[in-house]
């Protein structure tokens, strides 16, 4: 919630310059236009941060509020004095250039900020896996919270004068049997940069990458423990797979990890596909 921060910062300096343009003018009309202001800036953020507004909707927004501001200007600005004929149809004809120009602008950046322009993506994915640290019997009295497992570093370099979005956010890690070619129905839990690696929302905004700026995402797996009985070498469930099969998903809506093996070939849907063996 960065709109409630923001509001207490620029509130202190907000009075400070009203009591000061209020003592050097006293011009009570002039303290409603900083307060106008400040009252715009807020509520802009109060709506991005709210909302989880992306980078589009928030140029939309500001395309929006720009508008409005222009048209308001021109209807005061033709009722504050009585101006000849000629003057206004000129007056009113620049004001429309400006918001052509404004919206125009505003529709070019939405557009470039959409495109990976300027992007380089490197992908680097572990050649295989350690059972072991995968598939981990225990003993009663045992703990069974297991270390995550390094699998991959997904690394984004930005180029561009704008920042771009890094599209592969989410990543989906399931057992996999390279002869069948199927997924099981479980996942393993995901942790990226050290965060567990939930499924989003579909609004919620995506990691951007700064201009000329680098952005790493280092993937981790945690693997499943069962309890093994004294004198017992049970057979766990997962020895049947030969590997996991790591994803990394452009979608945000939920995906099966029986569904994995179909969607490999779905660019739309997974934007990279490695499966890596267990040995």
């Amino acid at each position: 919630m960065f709109w409630q921060p923001l509001f207490w910062g620029l509130l202190i300096p907000c009075l400070i310059v009203l009591g000061i343009l209020y003592g050097t003018t006293r011009k009570v009309y002039k303290l409603f236009y900083v307060l106008s202001l400040f009252v715009y800036v807020i509520s802009v953020a109060y709506i991005i941060d709210v909302f989880d507004l992306g980078r589009n909707w928030i140029l939309g927004l500001l395309v929006f509020s720009a508008v409005l501001m222009i048209l308001i200007a021109a209807w005061l600005s033709r009722k504050g004095k009585e101006r000849p004929k000629r003057k206004a149809a000129s007056s009113t004809k620049r004001h429309l250039w400006i918001l052509l120009v404004l919206l125009a602008v505003m529709l070019i950046l939405i557009v470039v900020s959409s495109l990976d322009v300027g992007v380089t993506r490197e992908v680097s994915v572990v050649s295989s896996l350690q059972r072991s640290s995968l598939i981990v019997p225990l003993s009663n009295g045992e703990p069974y919270q297991l270390s995550p497992v390094p699998v991959a570093n997904y690394s984004y370099a930005n180029s561009f004068f704008l920042p771009v979005v890094a599209q592969d956010q989410y990543f989906l890690a399931c057992w996999y049997d390279t002869k069948t070619q199927t997924a099981s129905t479980e996942q393993l839990q995901t942790l990226v940069n050290g965060q567990y690696n939930e499924y989003r929302v579909a609004n919620e905004p995506l990691a951007e990458v700064p201009p000329g700026a680098f952005l790493k995402l280092a993937v981790t797996v945690t693997g499943t423990s069962y309890a093994q009985p004294k004198g017992t070498v049970p057979a766990s469930a997962y020895d049947r797979y030969d590997a996991i099969v790591l994803a990394s998903l452009r979608d945000r809506s939920y995906v099966d990890c029986s569904n994995l093996p179909a969607m490999k070939d779905d660019t739309s849907k997974v934007s990279s596909y490695a499966i890596i063996p267990l040995k």
